[in-house]
């Protein structure tokens, strides 16, 4: 694979890790991006194909026009979440199986709600095949975004956000593991209790305060610190 950013070997490390997780599997639509701070681009593809350097600002692709189907997609969420810094489309089997269910999966652990947000629900506005999307986000999913939730059900899969890229496979295999107990829970009809209340709320002021944190590193140029682990 040609050099061409240094962010890259980031990308790479973290598509290692989740191959080696079985978290994404390569020759799938699986995906993975990354903000590259000071430049309005991002770098991503899938798991087996050259990567990209695509322009947030419409998302023009400056290298292989096939590596990458769901860039619109990636570049829109970019610009809508300042504090994003890297995004995974996953077909994980825990997770992805969420979308046959007709509620979204509540905060059922103090981890899940502090990391990940209040709950996971389908990601609005978003067509089934993501790499027909154009970046077009409607007012209802720049509300669902902004809202700060960091997983959205998404064609049958899951899209993933973090602050960094560590910070998104530490965050894919964070749901799995909620995703697994909350169906395996629903399925032996035993009862999912929500956080409570209060513990939601405290959660979700430091899930916010995380993401300011972000956004203003980003809006200087840098990689935010501290997010590589919980």
């Amino acid at each position: 694979m040609k050099k061409h950013n240094p962010h890259e070997a980031d990308w790479m490390h973290a598509a290692e890790r989740l191959l080696e997780k079985s978290i994404v599997k390569a020759g799938s639509d699986e995906a993975m991006s990354l903000r590259l701070p000071g430049e309005a681009k991002m770098l991503g593809g899938t798991f087996n194909k050259k990567l990209s350097i695509v322009d947030l600002n419409g998302a023009e692709r400056t290298e292989d026009a096939g590596a990458f189907p769901a860039s619109h997609l990636h570049a829109a969420i970019y610009r809508a979440r300042p504090d994003v810094g890297a995004i995974l489309f996953s077909r994980q089997d825990w997770g992805s199986s969420l979308n046959q269910g007709t509620e979204p999966m509540p905060g059922i652990f103090d981890e899940q709600v502090r990391q990940l947000g209040r709950s996971v629900a389908q990601l609005k506005g978003v067509p089934q095949q993501i790499s027909t999307f154009r970046g077009n986000l409607g007012s209802a999913t720049l509300s669902q975004l902004k809202a700060g939730e960091q997983i959205f059900l998404v064609s049958g899969g899951l899209l993933i956000l973090g602050h960094t890229v560590e910070r998104v496979v530490f965050n894919a295999e964070l749901v799995e593991k909620c995703a697994k107990a909350y169906l395996i829970a629903r399925a032996t009809g035993l009862s999912v209790k929500k956080v409570p209340l209060y513990v939601r709320i405290i959660a979700n002021m430091r899930l916010h305060k995380d993401q300011k944190r972000s956004a203003a590193s980003y809006a200087a140029g840098e990689i935010p610190a501290g997010f590589k682990a919980y």
